[in-house]
């Protein structure tokens, strides 16, 4: 794209392409010996030479990398009153690449066009960095530009020295419950969450590594914790059918007290995407820039092509179309509920009682004992239905699964289910559900006084 900018605009003196820790430098020694013809340093392009210059060389150990002052840009915040009210964010990083892109590139993700590789700072050197930046400034919250969270930098304890507010991070979805309470333990209070769809085959679709139920369990670990989450859910996903949408239709109802996708959100095509570099494997034709750029750069189309990073295709039948706007329309339910919702469960002398708000807010408090109770803890991570077999009879089994079911306290795919029901922690829930719990059986108290009384 570097080479293509050259071209295209002649205001561009010179354009680094790729990472520019190496090349930039280079330039900048270059032109102060005043030698303004082409210095040919690799990913550096000029008015006075187009030629080809091949990649950007990359940082091989991001050690080596200066530290960053962000004092002038924390001053000019402060002076800013939009800025302000917004609150202070500070970025840092730990790695480049994606550990993930290098065994799995999901197939929408154009991010580490330049370099795939996963590289990542020492354990001292992070330390170091949010130690010296938490204390200068320890208001703010902090944003990790890393493509994807390495969960050895979270076990290994370079995260400790952070003494700040809280920690932004992108996470891929198959995390454990324990990897979860070290996210909290280490103050990563939101994440953007991989997560793109509730439905297998859609998720082995994107080449996500994960299923849909693995998903959900993300999303209720987050909850349980008190940890927010980013994420939205794609459609128009090449190879899925209008089942793998309804589907999601009929899982939101039970989900209403986690968090809800941002949005509904049409499967994109960006370059260095593997949808970008192997359209035909998609059944994608004709790709062409995506129209806004046409209204944005008065440009030939060849010039277009080569500077854009988002793209579109001719259109192809989707046999999902239909179900689309049912989606959406779940979403938004869910999306309006949300606030007002909430499953948790406490156990007292081997019963487990259960309080439910999602259904408009009223509260229900449930009753779960006996095989019930069982299933509801076996299933309280992802599990194959023949392993509740050890508990009783299969028929006996089948009744209690669906007795769940009903009452929306597990989720099922297949021959998969995981409960959706919170055990009452430390963090969840909040002091604003248990308001609304008490208020809710204050009432039922005082409904049952009056009905005595009556008798």
């Amino acid at each position: 794209m570097g080479l293509h900018l050259a071209r295209a605009f002649d205001c561009f003196d010179y354009v680094v392409s790729g990472e520019g820790e190496i090349a930039l430098p280079k330039l900048m020694n270059h032109l102060n010996k005043r030698r303004f013809e082409s210095a040919r340093i690799p990913g550096v392009y000029s008015r006075r030479d187009l030629a080809y210059t091949g990649p950007a060389e990359s940082v091989r150990s991001l050690d080596d990398l200066p530290h960053v002052s962000f004092r002038q840009y924390a001053e000019n915040h402060g002076n800013d009153d939009i800025a302000s009210s917004l609150g202070l964010r500070i970025p840092f990083e730990t790695s480049r690449g994606c550990w993930w892109g290098e065994k799995h590139h999901c197939i929408f993700c154009g991010l580490n066009g330049s370099q795939m590789t996963f590289r990542r700072k020492s354990n001292e050197r992070i330390r170091l960095e949010l130690a010296n930046l938490s204390l200068t400034f320890p208001d703010a919250e902090f944003a990790a530009t890393d493509n994807i969270l390495d969960l050895d930098i979270l076990r290994s304890g370079a995260l400790d020295s952070f003494s700040g507010r809280s920690i932004y991070f992108e996470v891929k979805a198959n995390l454990k419950r324990s990897d979860v309470a070290e996210l909290r333990s280490r103050r990563i209070m939101r994440v953007q969450l991989g997560i793109e769809s509730l439905s297998t085959v859609c998720l082995k679709a994107l080449d996500k590594g994960t299923s849909g139920l693995k998903n959900v369990e993300a999303l209720k670990w987050c909850k349980e914790y008190g940890i927010s989450v980013d994420w939205n859910l794609l459609i128009e996903i090449p190879k899925t059918e209008r089942v793998d949408f309804l589907a999601q239709v009929g899982l939101m109802p039970a989900l209403h007290h986690l968090s809800p996708p941002h949005s509904l959100c049409s499967l994109r095509i960006d370059r260095f995407s593997p949808l970008f570099d192997q359209p035909e494997r998609f059944g994608l034709r004709n790709l062409v820039p995506s129209p806004a750029y046409e209204f944005v750069f008065d440009l030939p189309p060849d010039h277009l092509k080569g500077i854009a990073y988002f793209f579109t295709a001719d259109e192809v039948p989707d046999p999902a179309e239909s179900t689309y706007p049912v989606l959406q329309k779940a979403l938004e339910i869910w999306q309006d509920e949300h606030e007002s919702s909430f499953l948790f469960s406490v156990d007292l002398q081997g019963i487990t009682w259960v309080f439910d708000s999602r259904a408009a807010g009223v509260v229900k408090m449930i009753r779960v004992e006996g095989l019930e109770r069982d299933v509801l803890d076996a299933s309280q991570k992802t599990i194959n239905i023949s392993r509740c077999l050890d508990l009783a009879q299969q028929e006996k089994v089948n009744e209690a699964i669906d007795s769940l079911l009903e009452n929306k306290f597990l989720v099922r795919e297949g021959d998969h289910i995981v409960s959706v029901v919170i055990p009452a922690g430390t963090h969840y829930p909040g002091a604003d559900m248990l308001d609304a719990l008490m208020v809710h059986m204050a009432e039922h108290a005082r409904t049952q006084i009056r009905e005595k009384r009556n008798e």
